[in-house]
């Protein structure tokens, strides 16, 4: 299935949807309306049957993204600013965070500013070997809002988010990867091609436990309760023993086969 856009590609093949910002004259910079495309898209995905796994990607070579379109800062107030970053960029990175589907973010070229904020949002993300990540807010006296501040302190801890926050800096993606930052570098020329082959492993899977563990492990990064998260996780894996999905999964370990996942 295919819909139309201004400014995203949308397409769905085998149960595996991929969304690419598309505005590569301008480096795929998220300008409003890129990002209302963006996020009726991710609540379409969201609901839709026929989608098990997501890709977010970047038209072009030169960039994923590189963030935000700059110039709506020119003049804005404290006021608009807020409700900027709240809507949709806030809706946006908060709904693929909490979304029960894989997201994979295939990072080729520049992944800056709010391009890296998409990505830290995904569940995976494998980029090009020529990828540069940063956060550069910093340079035009600001900084991260919708969420790098904070996703990238989970990623990487205290010491490293604050270097990349407040220096600015541009980090090549063989470095982002060493930190755990990003899962796995690769030539650009089979960067979508690997990010197929990881979503169709994915879709393999069985749905409900793929949204138990991402929910699991989120619920954990955000608990400082350590006890109350191993109980949601103990929860969680008593409601899948009891889904059609085990049974299916426990069957085919048994008859040595390939299970048939149904989602039930």
């Amino acid at each position: 299935m295919k819909k139309k856009y201004q400014y995203l590609l949308y397409s769905n093949t085998d149960n595996v949807t991929t969304i690419t910002l598309n505005d590569p004259d301008k480096l795929n910079a998220l300008n409003l309306d890129m990002q209302r495309e963006l996020l009726s898209a991710l609540r379409y995905v969201r609901d839709d049957e026929n989608t098990r796994v997501i890709i977010i990607t970047g038209a072009g070579k030169k960039a994923f993204c590189v963030g935000a379109d700059i110039s709506v800062f020119e003049g804005i107030s404290a006021i608009k600013g807020y409700q900027l970053m709240r809507d949709p960029g806030y809706e946006i990175h908060r709904l693929m965070e909490i979304m029960e589907k894989p997201i994979i973010a295939a990072v080729n070229g520049y992944c800056l500013a709010g391009g890296l904020e998409v990505a830290l949002a995904c569940d995976f993300i494998i980029a090009s070997e020529e990828a540069v990540l940063g956060v550069p807010e910093i340079n035009i006296g600001i900084i991260p809002g919708w969420g790098g501040c904070v996703r990238l302190a989970r990623a990487l801890g205290a010491r490293r988010a604050k270097e990349w926050v407040m220096t600015g800096k541009r980090f090549p993606a063989t470095e982002a990867k060493d930190l755990g930052l990003i899962n796995r570098t690769m030539p650009g020329n089979v960067l979508m091609s690997e990010a197929r082959k990881l979503a169709l492993d994915l879709t393999a899977k069985s749905p409900n436990a793929l949204k138990m563990a991402k929910m699991v492990i989120n619920l954990s990064l955000e608990s400082s309760d350590t006890d109350a998260a191993l109980a949601i996780e103990r929860g969680a894996i008593s409601i899948l023993m009891g889904t059609e999905d085990c049974a299916e999964g426990v069957a085919a370990f048994l008859e040595k086969r390939p299970p048939n996942f149904k989602g039930s």
